[in-house]
């Protein structure tokens, strides 16, 4: 049994026989999840039900359906089993219990995004929770967690019909991010993309807060420091950003010629 701070060994011909039941010679979605509920079934036959590998084969099989097939509603149930069997097989507070955690976490969030504050909160803090527990608060996976905590909570007030710029939503996504920032920009360099994500994040953030002097100098670091005029994510480019802020501080004129000149990312300015 590994220690509350290790990963359990990950059996090869666990994750093959997964893998092939997942990809059947008839291309098949029916056929792939009987012959994937198959081979999780001889797993636990052989190694029994509270094991290390039927864990792996839960996890291995929500994998394969999300992957193979962007099936997260029947990848659900089996790393659903796969967190129950995490906390009987290795307790809570344990490394591989925190991954669990967050894979279910994950999928309620593809499926049902707006259930956010219900039914995927609740596990992406306790995700946060056990890492910063077993792990501590500096460890690039318990900043991984905040990263995706951050960006859901923006996600969530973004989505609300009337948002409030004084939501406390807000100070906690940055908050998150701030810390986050630092612990990956420590192991990554600043033009790591989880890194200039994260950058995107603060000052989408800020904007949403209606700090429009903070976003002008993000934005302006994003393009000049940085050299990340592109967002590597969905969101808007630091030109985009830019000019939201010099509307907000009063500057038209300015966030007009800028506009007009945005060329590229698709609409920002810059190149990637």
């Amino acid at each position: 049994m590994p220690s509350p701070t290790a990963l359990a060994g990950r059996s090869a011909p666990i994750r093959e026989l997964i893998v092939d039941a997942s990809r059947p010679p008839d291309n098949r979605l029916d056929s792939a999840v009987s012959r994937i509920d198959a081979v999780v079934g001889r797993v636990a036959a052989r190694y029994g039900g509270n094991s290390i590998e039927s864990v792996q084969a839960a996890t291995e099989a929500g994998v394969a359906l999300i992957q193979d097939w962007k099936r997260y509603d029947l990848a659900r149930p089996h790393l659903e089993r796969a967190l129950a069997l995490s906390r009987t097989v290795f307790g809570t507070d344990h490394r591989e219990t925190a991954y669990a955690i967050q894979d279910v976490a994950v999928v309620r969030n593809e499926l049902r995004p707006e259930l956010f504050v219900q039914w995927t909160e609740p596990l992406a803090q306790e995700a946060l929770d056990v890492r910063r527990r077993v792990l501590g608060r500096d460890h690039l996976e318990t900043a991984g967690s905040e990263h995706f905590l951050a960006s859901w909570i923006y996600a969530s007030w973004s989505g609300q019909r009337q948002r409030n710029a004084r939501s406390p939503m807000l100070p906690r996504a940055r908050d998150l991010a701030r810390h986050a920032l630092g612990v990956l920009e420590g192991a990554y360099g600043v033009g790591h993309y989880e890194v200039v994500g994260t950058r995107y994040l603060l000052a989408e953030i800020a904007l949403a807060m209606r700090d429009f002097a903070l976003v002008e100098e993000l934005s302006l670091q994003l393009t000049h420091r940085y050299e990340a005029a592109c967002n590597p994510g969905d969101g808007p480019d630091a030109a985009e950003l830019l000019a939201d802020a010099l509307r907000g501080l009063s500057r038209p004129a300015e966030a007009e010629a800028l506009e007009a000149a945005m060329d590229a990312c698709g609409g920002g300015a810059g190149s990637r």
